[in-house]
């Protein structure tokens, strides 16, 4: 699944209006999409996660006792728990310019480009 913002989903591209929402939405996903499966208990469900879902199936998991879906095991690719160092250091650096430029263009979209997405949006920067 990708979320919302994200891969090819709608939303806008790189925007997370806030990491609780974010896992709500994968919560409830994971109960509608067993219940339309039919997917009880006595089915092993296992979580992946790259990156940030990494992060976000690590917290999810850590909530599994309150969860109705039970998990057997997560997979995590490359987790995002935290940042090198030096790139922290610079990015800690240009907060308060991105602040400053989030409260003056909230929805402009930067030009920064990597292999696999041409635009991320600035509220990626936003703390």
């Amino acid at each position: 699944m990708d979320c919302l913002g994200s891969g090819n989903s709608g939303g806008t591209f790189g925007r997370l209006e806030s990491a609780e929402s974010l896992l709500q939405d994968l919560i409830k996903f994971h109960e509608v999409y067993c219940d339309h499966y039919q997917l009880g208990d006595e089915v092993p469900k296992f979580m992946m996660g790259h990156s940030m879902g990494g992060l976000l199936s690590t917290t999810i998991a850590s909530l599994q006792p309150q969860l109705k879906v039970k998990y057997s095991g997560i997979i995590l690719a490359a987790p995002y728990f935290k940042l090198h160092s030096a790139v922290q250091n610079k990015i800690d650096q240009l907060q308060p310019v991105v602040k400053m430029m989030v409260k003056v263009t909230p929805n402009k979209l930067l030009p920064f480009e990597d292999s696999l997405r041409k635009k991320k949006h600035l509220h990626e920067w936003r703390q």
